[in-house]
């Protein structure tokens, strides 16, 4: 067993001699009338020399670091290391000298270093390219910073504080309001809670740009560039998942409203922006898109910190990187005309439409680029909001964003109906169970549905449970196994004909079963998915406790000395406290 676990760890190149030197010890140990050519002594004396050559001649040595480490200064001569490199650019300098390999990118942008205390003048990000199983590095290297480029933003911060907005088009001065308007949406193609992980991101922005105006105001809000930001928030319209309609659904459709409007962020609706800036018809003064690319200091104008410029080619942002911004410009109305949020009916306006360049996609970034807007831009919208970081959970439960989110009181009444005519007020373990598509792209930890209901049986037997309730998105396939061999009560939304016949959008349905899965005794998951993983967030805002919310789904049912392999999902899923606005179901 030894040798089999050294074969293992060796190289190849160590494979065969060894092959050869176990046969010589093989013959060492016969008897003496099958090694009538050698003596033992002499065998294992060669067996011994054998192995130490083929040790000392495959073992990584100093020369062989050596000689690795000016294959990749070669590699690097040949192929410069991209200046001010971001994930993309490590991308493509890894494809060229390592092919094949996982590219990273080590270190912080340019832009963002130039801001530490310590920054070294030419130290930048660096590209690492990794083996497939990212273990070992084929290739490395560090990206110079280009020479400091002096702020040329045409921001009108030091300008008086006059009471009129004129706009860029000609149009007639308006009195200066007292809000200005961020305005995001998503890429086509994205579920309904990953939008709804958008929200805090943007949401952190804007109260980022209310605290420096705070600060360049003496503390207060007022008009012109003291003016509040508020956050306007997407209608919902075609959502994949739901083959939803294009007609545009408010957040308050699926979320409380009060509940929505509690975080430290001014919030708005979509038909709220509409009232507030007296139109029937959604329009904006500046329209962005955005791109990580690094642009030419030529191709660009009005830097600011992390906010490379803009473009002066809007086409700069319509790259193989991210998804084209459908756009067309109407020369009679002089505006843009612009996809919104999931092809919601109609679209959206602009007066203008610009290409940003960003160094990175974190919001300090994006930050920059907004606070060199001029006053008579009172209305912006950020064109796929997705493609930015997420924010530290801490910074955004600090806001109140993401406790935000309560469930609307129809659908929290609509599962409390279930859980006490279906469950009859008894505890129960609930359970989710992603299926179609995961069947296909997630195939490495995604159960089959005997699986599934081997894991059930066993999660019953341990937290002392008889009723399950399944929710899940191929109720057949999961209800025809769970019936005939679960070991105990099955319960499906289904299980209460009539419970959402007054709803009339799926995702409302949707939105039931995760408030019966939060409410459970003891839940369990489907690893990668984002409906377990906000079913998780939401039991941490009920005081659920994190022992009984943690768990999903392994690919099978393992047993480590006797006990169940435990498959635990990421911490950051589950909030340090509970919610402020579930108090009435606080446990």
């Amino acid at each position: 067993r030894s040798e089999s676990r050294l074969l293992a760890c060796l190289p190849p190149c160590a494979l065969l001699p060894l092959r050869f030197a176990s046969l010589i010890r093989a013959m060492a140990l016969q008897g003496p009338a099958q090694r009538r050519f050698c003596p033992r002594r002499t065998l294992l004396v060669t067996y011994m020399l054998v192995a130490a050559l083929v040790l000392l001649a495959c073992l990584p040595s100093d020369s062989a670091k050596e000689v690795g480490k000016k294959k990749k200064e070669k590699a690097t001569k040949q192929t410069p290391c991209p200046e001010d490199a971001n994930l993309w650019s490590c991308v493509d300098w890894c494809a060229e000298v390592s092919p094949g390999s996982s590219a990273t990118m080590a270190g912080d942008a340019c832009s963002h270093a130039a801001r530490g205390a310590t920054a070294a003048p030419q130290s930048g990000p660096g590209c690492m390219c990794y083996d497939s199983n990212f273990e070992r590095v084929l290739n490395e290297c560090t990206s110079a910073c280009p020479a400091p480029v002096e702020d040329s933003s045409d921001s009108d911060d030091d300008d008086d504080d006059s009471e009129a907005v004129c706009p860029s088009d000609g149009s007639t001065c308006q009195p200066s309001p007292s809000l200005r308007y961020l305005l995001y949406d998503v890429k086509m193609g994205e579920g309904f809670n990953l939008q709804r992980e958008i929200f805090p991101r943007l949401g952190h922005v804007v109260a980022l740009l209310n605290t420096e105006v705070k600060k360049r105001c003496n503390g207060t809000f007022s008009t012109g560039r003291c003016a509040e930001w508020a956050i306007v928030l997407p209608p919902w319209c075609r959502v994949v998942h739901w083959w939803s309609s294009t007609e545009p659904l408010p957040w308050r459709t699926f979320f409380d409203e009060k509940a929505l409007k509690s975080s430290k962020v001014k919030v708005l609706e979509f038909d709220e922006y509409l009232e507030h800036i007296g139109s029937t018809l959604g329009v904006v003064d500046l329209a962005i898109s955005h791109t990580l690319d690094r642009l030419p200091a030529s191709q660009r104008y009005g830097q600011r910190g992390g906010f490379y410029g803009w473009s002066l080619d809007a086409e700069a942002c319509d790259n193989k990187k991210g998804p084209a911004t459908e756009r067309s410009y109407n020369s009679n109305q002089k505006r843009w005309q612009l996809t919104y949020a999931g092809r919601c009916e109609g679209g959206i306006q602009a007066k203008d439409y610009r290409c940003a360049a960003l160094s990175s996609p974190f919001p300090q970034d994006v930050l920059d680029m907004l606070s060199t807007l001029k006053r008579n831009v009172t209305s912006v919208l950020f064109k796929n909001g997705d493609g930015l970081m997420s924010v530290p959970t801490d910074e955004a439960d600090s806001l109140g964003l993401r406790e935000a989110m309560l469930f609307s009181e129809p659908i929290r009444a609509a599962g409390e109906k279930f859980i006490s005519e279906a469950m009859k007020g008894e505890p129960y373990l609930a359970v989710h169970c992603r299926r179609t598509d995961f069947l296909k792209v997630r195939t490495r930890t995604t159960p089959d549905a005997e699986s599934i209901v081997e894991q059930v049986n066993s999660f019953l037997k341990e937290q002392g449970l008889k009723r399950v309730f399944i929710a899940t998105d191929s109720p057949q396939d999961i209800a025809d196994a769970a019936k005939r061999t679960i070991q105990g009560e099955v319960f499906l939304l289904t299980t209460l004909p009539g419970l959402t016949q007054h709803f009339s959008h799926p995702g409302q349905k949707a939105a039931v079963e995760m408030w019966i899965a939060a409410r459970a005794a003891f839940f369990v998951g489907t690893q990668e998915s984002r409906f377990t993983s906000h079913i998780q967030l939401e039991r941490s805002w009920l005081g659920k406790p994190k022992e009984s919310s943690e768990q999903e789904f392994c690919k099978e049912l393992e047993l480590e000395k006797g006990k169940r392999k435990r498959c635990i999902s990421p911490a950051y899923r589950h909030a340090s406290r509970k919610g402020s606005q579930h108090r009435q179901y606080w446990e």
